[in-house]
């Protein structure tokens, strides 16, 4: 067992070869999606800091958040609601970066990169929330009882 650093302040003991590898690189991409959004909501104008700039930085700390929990967590019965609470944040923040974009607050390729990270993250959080599921269905089917 080793502990990795995570978030700077957040020590998560992590088992080698233990499945872990996905979950530090989508908690990776979202940390750096999160300083880019911050970089992003920088460069908004004054007016917008107390609305469109301060959503896209909280909801970009709650997404950065979130990875760190559930990279750091142990596999267990709320591995999944912590997942699916990332995937909800991660469609919020999508919103309001398209929504800086529509409103010509952010460049069209600032606006790119942002989505490209944000797709190279959220395409693995749907991946193993895919297969997630259907290990949950799969149990079901077993006889276990599902909450």
């Amino acid at each position: 067992m080793f502990t990795k650093r995570i978030g700077g302040e957040c020590d998560c003991n992590l088992k080698r070869g233990d499945g872990n590898t996905s979950r530090i690189k989508t908690w990776k991409l979202v940390d750096e999606l999160t300083l880019k959004v911050f970089e992003a909501a920088k460069s908004l104008p004054h007016e917008e800091r107390d609305c469109l700039s301060r959503q896209l930085r909280e909801t970009a700390v709650l997404c950065g958040a979130s990875a760190s929990e559930w990279a750091g967590r142990k596999k267990d019965c709320d591995d999944f609601l912590t997942l699916k609470r990332l995937h909800t944040l991660m469609i919020y923040l999508r919103y309001y970066i398209y929504l800086a974009r529509r409103l010509n607050l952010i460049e069209q390729k600032q606006y790119s990169s942002l989505i490209q990270k944000h797709e190279a993250a959220s395409n693995i959080i749907e991946g193993i929330m895919e297969r997630s599921e259907d290990k949950i269905i799969k149990k079901g089917e077993d006889g276990a009882i599902l909450s």
